[in-house]
């Protein structure tokens, strides 16, 4: 069993409720974090102690407001049309930014007609670099591609997919172009993705609760709960293949380190749980780490391995990094 001790924290200037690392897929290693609470994110430099942080407030394209009525529900960082970018998905709508959050080039509704001034965005995932999905309240997905000139983004598609809130989208970018979405509900869908939109695979059973975070890996998605629990199932028949009871209160994030099959699961009960994804029935515990009276609200491995990975935690500054 390995030990996870702590290693650093990284300092932010205002409160976090969600938390993700700059496209480790890409770079191996991220360089930077991003944290958000409310309408405003912080770019937080992870190794670098000479790169300043950026505080980046969520306003429409184009506009100036006296002051920040917009609440961020989720960021990304990835690549569209061989282009490094960042992504926001608010109250909004979604917005792609440059990479470093500096300047907004697109930005869509993804507003449903009829639907009611409650509207967000939520669930956000870039297929084969090409197509940009963006989950709603609604439980609608949007498929978009941007245009060559920045303005508003092209809709390929936008499919009424669930029957509660978006809370989550993923893919593995593979050669397969799939997409997984999750809802309030606690229902899981697998989609492919093309240039005619998205073709249903998969409706995989609800476990009467939300499914609160997904992960597409090694033709298995991986799923927490709002119950504490982590579900792996079969891409090709849905099947349940392992089960985990590993947090006592709502998982708030998951993880998978690509290169060697670890999952990190965190949650409102103080944990941060690494795990090694298994081949048989049964998930291989790694690590526990208890951050005390804390409430966890995100977490993300910071490599591909595993070796290293942050935490956010409700009403703090701190990011705390741990490492092997």
């Amino acid at each position: 069993m390995k030990d996870f001790a702590g290693n650093s924290s990284v300092a932010i200037d205002t409160t976090c409720n969600n938390l993700v690392a700059q496209d480790v897929r890409k770079y191996g290693t991220a360089a930077s974090i991003a944290v958000v609470h409310e309408g405003y994110i912080s770019i937080v430099p992870v190794y670098n102690p000479d790169q300043r942080s950026k505080y980046i407030p969520c306003i429409p394209m184009g506009t100036r407001p006296s002051r920040v009525t917009t609440s961020v529900m989720q960021v990304l960082w990835g690549t569209l049309r061989n282009k490094k970018v960042f992504v926001v998905a608010s109250t909004i709508g979604v917005q792609v930014f440059d990479e470093d959050g500096r300047d907004c080039h697109y930005e869509y509704s993804c507003l449903d007609s009829g639907e009611k001034i409650s509207h967000f965005a939520r669930g956000l995932s870039i297929v084969q670099e090409e197509y940009l999905c963006v989950g709603n309240s609604n439980g609608s997905i949007f498929v978009l591609e941007t245009p060559e000139v920045p303005g508003e983004l092209n809709l390929t598609e936008r499919k009424l997919a669930h029957k509660k809130a978006i809370t989550d989208l993923t893919t593995d970018n593979s050669s397969e172009s799939l997409l997984v979405s999750a809802d309030e509900s606690g229902s899981v869908v697998l989609w492919k993705v093309n240039c005619e939109g998205l073709l249903r695979l998969l409706d995989i059973e609800d476990y009467g609760f939300p499914c609160t975070s997904v992960k597409l890996w090694n033709n298995l998605i991986i799923a927490g709960y709002g119950s504490g629990h982590i579900r792996t199932f079969d891409t090709n028949t849905g099947r349940c293949r392992t089960e985990v009871a590993a947090h006592a209160r709502w998982i708030t994030a998951i993880d998978v380190a690509t290169e060697r099959g670890y999952v990190l699961s965190v949650g409102e009960d103080s944990f941060a749980k690494v795990w090694k994804i298994p081949s048989t029935e049964d998930f291989n515990h790694i690590s526990t780490t208890c951050v005390k009276d804390s409430l966890l609200v995100g977490g993300r491995f910071l490599n591909m391995w595993g070796s290293t990975f942050c935490v956010s935690i409700f009403d703090s500054r701190e990011v705390p990094c741990y490492s092997v």
